[in-house]
C-alpha cells in the first residue's frame, strides 16, 4: 500500500478522475445519497488530498484542509473489498499526520464510535446532511512538549 498526498494542482486528470469516481461510487451511489460531491473545498490549494493505492488501483481518500484555526478531514472513503482490512485505520493516521491544532471532523452518526479510538469526541448535536445523520467531533490539539 502506497500513500500519496498532494493538493488537486498536483494530479493528473486521470488521478482526479479516480479519485471522484471513488468519492461519487462510496457516498452517491452506495449511500444513496446525492449531493454535490465536488465542491470549491476540492480545489483549494491548501487541501490535501491522500490518496492510498494497491496494485495501482485507488483504495482509498481523504482531505485534509484548515478552517477556522483548526485542521479537517473530510471525504473519507474506502473501497468496498479493502474494508476491514485495516486501510481505514492507516488511512487516518496519514490525514492526522498532516493535520494541525485540534482536529474536527462531521462524522456519520454510526461510525461516531469508530472515530473515538482516535480521540474525536462530540462537539455538538447530530444532524442531517443529505438523509444521513451526521455529528460534528473534535479531537483536542495534542499539548506541547515540556521543555
Amino acid at each position: 500500500m502506497q500513500f500519496f498526498c498532494s493538493n488537486i494542482h498536483e494530479l493528473t486528470a486521470l488521478d482526479l478522475h479516480e479519485l471522484y469516481k471513488l468519492r461519487t461510487d462510496v457516498f452517491v451511489v452506495e449511500q444513496d445519497c446525492p449531493y454535490e460531491e465536488i465542491d470549491a473545498i476540492d480545489a483549494l490549494k491548501s487541501t490535501i488530498h491522500i490518496r492510498a493505492i494497491e496494485a495501482g488501483q485507488l483504495v482509498g481518500t481523504a482531505r485534509v484542509f484548515p478552517r477556522d484555526g483548526m485542521s479537517v478531514i473530510g471525504r473519507f472513503a474506502v473501497h468496498p473489498d479493502f474494508r476491514g482490512t485495516g486501510l481505514a485505520q492507516d488511512l487516518m493516521h496519514q490525514a492526522l499526520s498532516l493535520t494541525e491544532g485540534s482536529v474536527w471532523i462531521a462524522a456519520q452518526a454510526a461510525l461516531e464510535g469508530y472515530y473515538r479510538q482516535f480521540g474525536f469526541e462530540p462537539c455538538g448535536e447530530l444532524f442531517d446532511d443529505a438523509g444521513i445523520m451526521h455529528r460534528p467531533m473534535l479531537r483536542p490539539a495534542a499539548p506541547h512538549a515540556q521543555q
